[in-house]
Formats: C-alpha cells, structure tokens, sequence
C-alpha cells in the first residue's frame, strides 16, 4: 500500500490528467501546489487518512469533474471558490470532518450530473435555495449532517433528481411537488417529511 504525503512536486507534472489514492495510507494535507494542474479531471483520495482543508487555490483545477474525498479526515469548510470547477460532475466528500455552511456558490456547478454526496460531515445550516440551478444532478445525500430548516420550493427544478438523502438530519416539512421523479423509497428524509 502506497504510505507518505502527496508531493507537492506532482504540481510540474502539468500533463497529468488523473491522481488517484484509494484504500492508501497517505497521509498529510492537500497541497495547494496542486492547483497548478489544470487538465487534471480526476482527483480521488477517498479512504485515506489525509487531514486539514481544502485548498481555496483548487479553483484553478478547471478541467476537473470528479472530486472524491470521502472516508478521509478532510476537515473545515468548503470553499466558496469552488464555483470556479465548472466542469465538475461528481462531488463526494462525505464521511470526513467537514464543516460549516453548504455554500450557495455550488449553485454554480451547473454541470455536476452525478453526485453531491456530503453525508456524514459536520455541515450545518439550511440548505440553498440556489441549488435548484443544479438541474442535470441525480443524486443529492447530505444524510447524517447537523442540517436544519426545510426543503427549498425551488428545488421542484431538479428535474433530474432521482435520489435526496436528508435522513438523520433536521430537515423537516414537505417534498416539493416537482421532486417526481424522486421515488418513495429513494427520498430519505425524517419522519416530518412528507410529501
């Protein structure tokens, strides 16, 4: 098994288009040299023990769609210069020590088709109503957070949506009237809310 930190000397390998470490040992924090990478389109860390926040300087990765950083000990906030990731489509970060605000920013992450996966973290707060731009998205699990509030009207915009995970959350109220395509058994949230 791979065992030591990311060098930061990865950043001269400007032609890099995947970093992959999963079930690895690394270990350490994310260097923000990396943010010179700018064709990179994967960046998956997930099972591993890395530490600390997400470089605010990552907004440079232009080219990347798929972010996975789960069951790792990626802790603080998501930076709201993550709006910059516009051709992001998997976002999966949960099972980690993140915290904080979900922030309306990702509203800009208009093509993320796939996941945003956020279970399992310390986030709190409401959730954005802004997220309803988030139109191509399948999947949205934010299960086992410190989420409070109800679930934004506009988000019956999310046409795309088959799965919402709010269970073990706050979440309370109903499911909104345009979420049809979220089935039943797929639309996890706490016993206050119904459609």
């Amino acid at each position: 098994s791979i065992s030591g930190t990311l060098p930061s000397g990865l950043s001269s390998v400007t032609a890099l288009q995947s970093i992959t470490g999963f079930e690895t040992s690394l270990s350490g924090t994310l260097p923000s040299e990396l943010s010179s990478l700018t064709v990179v389109w994967t960046m998956s860390f997930n099972q591993t023990s890395l530490i600390g926040s997400i470089p605010s300087l990552y907004s440079t990765l232009i080219a990347l769609t798929t972010l996975n950083l789960h069951h790792t000990s990626i802790s603080g906030s998501i930076p709201s210069s993550m709006d910059a990731l516009t051709a992001l489509q998997w976002l999966n970060i949960h099972v980690s020590q993140l915290s904080g605000t979900l922030p309306s920013e990702l509203s800009s992450l208009t093509a993320l088709n796939q996941t945003l996966t956020l279970y399992d973290t310390s986030l709190s707060g409401t959730l954005p109503s802004e997220l309803s731009s988030l139109t191509v998205l399948r999947a949205m699990s934010f299960n086992r957070t410190s989420l409070i509030g109800s679930i934004p009207s506009l988000y019956s915009k999310l046409v795309s949506l088959t799965t919402l995970n709010l269970h073990e959350t706050s979440i309370s109220g109903t499911l909104p009237s345009g979420l049809s395509s979220v089935t039943a058994p797929q639309a996890h949230c706490r016993a206050s809310c119904r459609r």
